[in-house]
């Protein structure tokens, strides 16, 4: 095999792994967020929510390190239906973080950085919970 078709071979290989490894992974989430919706008859939500220390809050915006420091994220409102089961993905951005929401049972669920946690629960309750 010469030099130039190694050299072409590798670069098809590596290119193939930098997009399809996160493309794989977005389709595998999607795959698992119809799974969810369809045995729950669309009565599912779910929710990606990221830890972020400062200003120390939850949002529903995407964190990663190419935009931790170059923007603030908005802090998280999530609304659901009393009734309604309820999905969060939580995730940490950059230090272990905690979710607790006793009033609906839910917590304290502990998400070291680069760890996602999964967690239902249903809104049984009407209200605001910060």
């Amino acid at each position: 095999m010469s030099l130039k078709l190694q050299e072409f071979l590798a670069l098809v290989s590596v290119t193939v792994t930098f997009i399809g490894v996160p493309a794989f992974g977005k389709l595998y989430q999607r795959a698992q967020d119809l799974g969810l919706r369809d045995k729950q008859r669309d009565k599912v939500r779910i929710f990606n929510l990221t830890g972020v220390a400062n200003p120390g809050m939850w949002t529903l915006d995407s964190v990663v390190g190419h935009n931790y420091w170059r923007r603030t994220p908005k802090e998280a409102t999530i609304v659901v239906r009393e009734g309604e089961e309820v999905v969060l993905r939580v995730q940490s951005a950059d230090v272990t973080h905690a979710l607790y929401i006793p009033e609906l049972g839910v917590g304290p669920v502990s998400v070291e950085p680069g760890h996602m946690k999964v967690v239902r629960f249903a809104a049984n309750r009407p209200g605001v919970y910060i």
